[in-house]
């Protein structure tokens, strides 16, 4: 880490600083201000003193084996710097007599840790941190002792604005779901320690830091490129030179555009993207799969993580809005984004209201910009869009700017075939064979891979007479897909005579592989976990799962049809959507289309995890295979009770995420469902109706989610007792439920208190939880002096029992934190 990046910092968070300075100074009048902004100001000289005294330090010892640490303490000062500036920015100009109502709703909105004292308390423990960890020298005895005075007199300021101002269910939200702890409905208390000290970060009135992020080098410029480059590609015209062409302009979009199978734009894409970084090693390049939404974000994560961006695995952090600034970070970086399959623009185009709650960051932000709105036209880059929608491109590109991709010519057609099967075969039936599968490649692609299987047997000559003996079996697959795939002439019924031909004889030679094929058509096409399909046999088959290479083999098999790919990490699978709709179609004229369909949800019933907060990341690669199986019912008692299970899960990660409207809409299915074949008593039945009860409370809709509540907890005593751990979890949902009746809120959580120490223990986190519970409706009755003492016990015990960085334990030091201060 060299010291020029320390400097720079430095440099940076005391122009911020001084910025603050003047936008205080340079007011007319501070009426209308709380007196805390008074306090705040002038407490910023002494910050700028400090990292003064810092910068004297680097600059004199150079301090090479410390320079990482200072920078991840600056780091996080600098956005705590960048935050309060913020507020400034935003109250110094208005009038006087709107400055105080604009702050509470400021406040309101970004959270309690961005009160003007509590920003400032965080920049004082960076400041304290960066003096005594790190024994700066320049620092005098002087600023060391106005430090010291300045945390103890912490205490004397004002508060800006009374926590009773701002909403208390957006912070103390602590509730039970299905049986297991739930997340905060907003993440509001959880993220609030990382508000006031910065991620990664936890300090305490001691000052003693004790984690810090390290930061990481930078890598050089690379790419993300999730195919190989195919060494079989056959030259398009001048397509590619155009696309070099059009791309090369600064702050260019450009569109592929044809017909699905046509003109492989997306092979078009790789073989661009490949030549770029050839020609030019100091271009960055980076593959987006903008299918839809889930994969769209993920995607840009992956770019985070690729190019290491601070900051990317905060919560709170806009992923897109990082990306964005990053690739617009100098004249210098030079990189191209392409956005692959954008068939459907609408997820990019939304109204950022339906979109908010993914994307974490500055909400008055999330509000007014869109996801296209985050796609960079800078004068260093350029972005290529691949799409089989017109329309679709249209929505982000010119028209002038859209590259129509034809099928190929019939030259090139055949260079194809020959160079996938070799130059000895008969040119007339080469000839004919391009013919006859219309000149698309991805069906060249495909028959070449039929042939060269069962070589030297079969031959294009040969593969040609079995496709002109299909027609009968072309008739009966027209029948099934109707005209949706007939708009485009034959083209693609051709292909489709391929597939079928392919299917066949893979369930002959491999049934195996073909039961893998039939599995993955029902997931969504990218982003197939392996790990989801490994054991997809069952124990003492032949070919079971436990058989490694059996299950390797069947993917080779579909990989050289081109039915399957495998991503460059090898831990999922993408598939082309004609494929899977052509297998979904081929297992409905074998009559096992709802065989596959149950056993496809089947595998998700079993592995799809709750919607804790330690599930988040594996639900982000999951949530788009549950969303299609939620749209699946089956036919069986047995598997709809699976599918119930798929929609009690995803609902539980949607209200997780605070996606109430989804959340209800998936859990109430899933209610109904169990009802009806559970009857109302069956504990996965209440497990739902408690979990609707929690969504109903988020969605605002009180009366409903309390009659729930009450039914689930008295019929969890029925069955279970009134001692049973999920009777006490209802009972702790009741009481929050219940918080507009606050003397019962607090019976409630007593009761469960008492009974939880006594089966449970007085160390066990659900006893934790009731105690955090009760703690707070004690606050909410004005008996804080009660409350403060019990959720300092509550505190210790779960920083023992849980660990000083677990969610829950950061929860309640947050609430403690406030509690003191005010």
């Amino acid at each position: 880490m060299s010291g020029a990046e320390v400097l720079g910092i430095i440099s940076a968070v005391i122009a911020i600083v001084d910025g603050i300075n003047q936008l205080y100074d340079g007011a007319k009048d501070a009426t209308g201000l709380p007196e805390a902004f008074r306090e705040v100001a002038a407490r910023l000289p002494l910050i700028k003193k400090i990292l003064e005294s810092v910068d004297k330090d680097v600059r004199g010892k150079g301090r090479s084996n410390s320079s990482s640490e200072v920078k991840s303490v600056l780091v996080q000062a600098q956005r705590k710097a960048s935050d309060l500036k913020k507020v400034f920015d935003k109250l110094i100009p208005l009038d006087n007599d709107s400055r105080k109502d604009r702050y509470i709703k400021l406040v309101r909105t970004l959270g309690k840790g961005n009160k003007v004292e509590t920003l400032m308390l965080g920049l004082m423990t960076d400041m304290q941190l960066l003096v005594s960890k790190n024994g700066l020298d320049n620092a005098t005895s002087q600023q060391v002792e106005e430090l010291r005075k300045a945390f103890e007199e912490r205490s004397s300021i004002k508060p800006s604005v009374a926590n009773s101002e701002l909403t208390p269910q957006s912070f103390t939200n602590n509730n039970h779901v299905g049986g297991t702890q739930a997340n905060d409905n907003n993440g509001a208390v959880e993220a609030k320690l990382n508000q006031v000290y910065g991620s990664g970060a936890q300090c305490h009135d001691s000052g003693k830091f004790q984690h810090i992020e390290r930061p990481e080098t930078p890598p050089n410029p690379s790419s993300i490129i999730p195919f190989n480059r195919d060494k079989d590609f056959v030259p398009r015209g001048d397509i590619l030179d155009r696309i070099h062409q059009a791309c090369a302009i600064p702050g260019s979009r450009t569109a592929l555009v044809g017909l699905g199978g046509v003109g492989r734009k997306s092979q078009l894409a790789i073989e661009y993207a490949h030549e770029t970084r050839q020609r030019s090693s100091d271009t960055w390049v980076f593959w987006v799969h903008a299918s839809n939404a889930t994969r769209y974000e993920q995607s840009f994560r992956d770019i985070a993580d690729h190019v290491k961006i601070p900051g990317r695995d905060d919560p709170n952090k806009n992923i897109f809005q990082l990306v964005r600034d990053w690739l617009r970070g100098g004249k210098n970086r030079k990189w191209r984004l392409i956005l692959d399959n954008v068939d459907d623009a609408s997820f990019l185009l939304d109204a950022p209201s339906l979109l908010q709650d993914s994307h974490g960051g500055d909400t008055s932000q999330s509000t007014t910009m869109r996801l296209v709105d985050y796609l960079p036209v800078y004068e260093n880059g350029s972005i290529l869009i691949t799409s089989r929608n017109r329309g679709a491109a249209l929505q982000l590109v010119e028209p002038s700017d859209i590259f129509p991709v034809e099928p190929m010519s019939q030259k090139e057609a055949e260079a194809l075939i020959e160079t996938k099967l070799g130059s000895r075969q008969d040119k007339d039936c080469v000839a004919q064979l391009a013919i006859a599968l219309e000149c698309m490649p991805l069906a060249i692609v495909q028959a070449a891979a039929y042939i060269s299987r069962r070589a030297p047997q079969w031959s294009a000559q040969r593969y040609l007479e079995q496709f002109k003996q299909s027609d009968q079996r072309k008739a009966g697959l027209l029948r099934h897909e109707g005209s949706n795939l007939r708009r485009d002439g034959d083209a693609k019924n051709s292909i489709l005579i391929t597939w079928q031909i392919s299917f066949d004889h893979i369930r002959q030679i491999r049934p195996s592989a073909a039961d893998l094929l039939a599995l993955m058509s029902f997931f969504d096409r990218q982003g197939i976990p392996e790990s989801l399909l490994r054991d997809q046999r069952k124990a003492g088959d032949d070919e079971s799962i436990g058989c490694s290479s059996a299950f390797d083999d069947d993917v080779l098999v579909l990989r050289e049809y081109s039915f399957v790919h495998a991503s460059e990490r090898a831990q999922d699978f993408q598939m082309h959507r004609l494929v899977q709709l052509a297998t979904r179609n081929w297992l409905q004229d074998s009559g096992s289309y709802e065989q596959w369909k149950q056993e496809f949800i089947n595998r998700l019933a079993t592995r799809l995890p709750n919607g804790e907060y330690v599930n988040w990341v594996t639900w982000q690669t999951l949530l788009p295979h549950a969303r299609l199986a939620s749209i699946l019912r089956p036919e069986t008692e047995a598997a709809i009770l699976d599918w119930a299970t798929v929609l009690h899960q995803m609902g539980w990660y949607c209200f997780s995420m605070g996606n109430g409207h989804e959340a209800e809409r998936i859990t109430t299915l899933a209610m109904e469902t169990r009802i009806e074949i559970l009857g109302r008593d069956d504990t996965r039945t209440l497990s739902t109706m408690g979990l609707v009860g929690l969504i109903y409370d988020l969605n605002g809709r009180w009366e409903a989610a309390l009659k729930l509540d009450v039914e689930v907890c008295e019929n969890r005593e029925k069955i279970s007792g009134p001692d049973h751990p999920d009777t006490l979890r209802s009972m702790n949902n009741l009481a929050e439920t219940n918080q507009g009746q606050l003397e019962a809120a607090e019976e409630l959580h007593k009761k469960a208190l008492e009974i939880r120490k006594q089966k449970l223990g007085p160390d066990h986190p659900d006893t934790l939880l009731s105690m955090h519970n009760l703690a707070f409706t004690l606050d909410s009755l004005g008996r804080i002096d009660e409350a403060i003492p019990m959720l300092e016990r509550c505190v210790n015990l779960r920083e023992q029992v849980l660990g000083s960085d677990h969610p829950k334990y950061l929860s309640s030091l947050a609430i403690l934190n406030d509690w003191k201060d005010e």
